[in-house]
């Protein structure tokens, strides 16, 4: 095929742009100047990534210690599973308030304030790991007493 003249029309404005006024499409300063349901569920999300980036790679600190003696791939899957259920109830705190069911107020905080008490938790786990009150070392030593128990009856 051949043409003498080959051209393409481009508007100023692509109509797309013009009629996409969804709240994922508006700036930080468009969703807080217009307070509805949708921009606040918007806004829920865009303050919930950077406090997830931040726990993640503070989880990431406890997660990342290894036995020798262990697999390797244990605390992998945890740490998948954690990042999958942090992310979908932040999704799911992000549509409540979206469908106006919860306020933004009560919604942006405590699936954070958890995440971090988690890592208070698995530090607390990680830095105790020798010490005699561990729920590890507590369990071997119930499991010693217990067998300890067991071969004394059976002899």
């Amino acid at each position: 095929m051949e043409f003498e003249r080959y051209s393409v029309l481009v508007a100023r404005q692509s109509q797309a742009l013009i009629s996409d006024k969804s709240a994922a499409s508006l700036s930080t300063r468009a969703l807080l100047a217009d307070p509805n349901d949708f921009n606040q569920g918007e806004l829920l999300w865009r303050c919930a990534l950077p406090l997830m980036a931040l726990l993640l790679m503070l989880l990431a600190i406890p997660l990342s210690f290894v036995n020798p003696r262990a697999g390797r791939s244990a605390n992998l899957l945890v740490a998948w599973l954690l990042f999958v259920i942090y992310s979908n109830m932040v999704s799911v705190f992000q549509a409540q308030v979206a469908q106006s069911r919860l306020s933004f107020h009560l919604a942006w905080w405590p699936v954070h304030a958890l995440a971090g008490i988690m890592i208070v938790l698995l530090f607390a786990w990680r830095l105790n790991m020798n010490s005699r009150y561990h729920p590890l070392v507590a369990f071997t030593s119930f499991k010693r007493a217990f067998l300890f128990k067991r071969q004394a009856a059976s002899a």
